[in-house]
């Protein structure tokens, strides 16, 4: 029997024993996930998108149902342009082929923007990225830039935040990889496939929101919509802390150069989160990369409330790739301009622009219009500027009505 002393020896030689190294990606399917993730610069895509309940609203859970989770988005369709660390994105509704969207981002600055419609002038905003890290450390609440559905479910990591942008797609095995760690890699004989078990922070580790920065980012909001959306935003923030990172499951098929045919994602409590099967893999011409044709992903969380899980799916989104067409881009094409006058722009990368308040201006009814029209104003200035004019009109009606009175009395 051991004494009191070899216990203790144990015990300490046990706390210091090394931790199991992690598991590694060999090298070889290194190098085939970075060249997929090579093969998808100067592409562009046309992917639509597609979201449908999997219950009725009665057979949500009741946590749900009182959250308002009631309207899924239309469908859409996307047109997605991809060369090294420039992207562009244009959403498209899909009922009515109406261009609703575009982002862009050519190395320097981002471009935003709704196109003109029938009787809607255009809006466009030129950013930069710092600016856009710094209003996201201030608020707290991290927002995209881009969203790249198809591309996740896919296996590939393009930049979303302002922080990624500056970085070319890349593997979602080893972006994880990198900014977590691999639990395993097993090559399986029958079916032959890769499965890739790995941990990464979570993506709700991003909000840090104080009560007060909640607070800020609701006051806009009236009655039960900001009641709801505080509700979301603080139960987002106790998740967070509950949840620091998850676990991804990916199934690799050797066949198709390891491209994605399953992957789950899962809370560290075993949670499932999301279900995705690709299916419909082709080769895309002259390149190595074997891209889905369609993507499924069952959905155990909802997209605008992830502060609950359920134990059955509650909708699944449908993503579809109908297009892949190689370009030689130009820069125009990730460039954005509107050219019908009577259009909004916000400049943020003005010299006289401040990071809360952008250069104001009407899109100019001609191009030697431009350099006048883009001196601009403040959009504070506007304001201010709105108020002297009609204080200063009511002034002279004060005056008017006075002068008159008195030519009255005096009669």
């Amino acid at each position: 029997m051991p004494t009191p002393l070899e216990l203790v020896l144990y015990c300490i030689a046990m706390w210091q024993q090394p931790e199991p190294p992690d598991a590694v990606i060999p090298t070889a399917a290194k190098q085939v996930l970075a060249r997929n993730a090579k093969d998808l610069d100067g592409l562009e895509f046309d992917i639509t998108v597609e979201r449908r309940f999997l219950a009725g609203q009665s057979s949500f859970p009741a946590e749900l149902q009182s959250r308002g989770i009631k309207v899924l988005p239309p469908p859409k369709a996307d047109i997605v342009r991809i060369d090294g660390a420039r992207f562009y994105q244009k959403a498209v509704h899909g009922p009515t082929g109406t261009e609703v969207a575009e982002s862009t981002y050519n190395g320097r600055t981002l471009y935003s923007g709704r196109p003109p419609a029938r009787d809607t002038p255009s809006i466009l905003t030129f950013d930069t990225a710092d600016r856009r890290v710094g209003k996201n450390k201030q608020s707290g609440f991290p927002e995209k830039y881009f969203y790249w559905n198809y591309f996740k479910e896919a296996g590939y990591h393009l930049p979303e935040f302002p922080d990624e942008l500056g970085q070319s797609s890349s593997s979602l095995v080893l972006h994880f990889a990198k900014v977590g760690h691999v639990v395993s890699w097993v090559v399986k004989e029958s079916p032959s496939t890769h499965e890739v078990v790995l941990e990464s922070p979570s993506p709700l580790s991003q909000y840090k929101m104080t009560p007060q920065q909640i607070e800020r980012k609701v006051s806009h909001l009236l009655g039960e919509s900001r009641i709801n959306q505080e509700g979301i935003l603080k139960r987002l923030v106790e998740r967070a802390k509950a949840e620091p990172f998850r676990r991804y499951r990916f199934s690799l098929d050797p066949a198709l150069g390891l491209a994605v045919r399953e992957q789950w994602e899962t809370t560290p409590g075993g949670e499932l989160l999301s279900h995705t099967v690709c299916e419909g893999h082709a080769k895309v011409e002259n390149r190595s990369v074997w891209l889905p044709k369609v993507c499924r992903v069952l959905m155990y969380s909802s997209e605008s409330d992830r502060s609950y899980v359920s134990k059955t799916p509650l909708y699944e989104i449908k993503l579809n790739l109908n297009e892949v067409v190689a370009k030689a881009f130009s820069d125009k094409e990730f460039e954005l301009w509107y050219d019908l006058p009577g259009g909004r722009v916000f400049d943020f990368t003005s010299p006289k622009a401040t990071a809360d308040e952008p250069i104001a201006y009407d899109v100019p009814g001609s191009p030697s219009d431009l350099a006048e029209a883009s001196k601009g104003v403040r959009r504070g200035d506007t304001v201010k500027w709105f108020v002297i004019l009609n204080v200063g009109i009511l002034t002279i009606i004060i005056i008017y009505i006075v002068i008159r009175r008195r030519g009255t009395e005096s009669r």
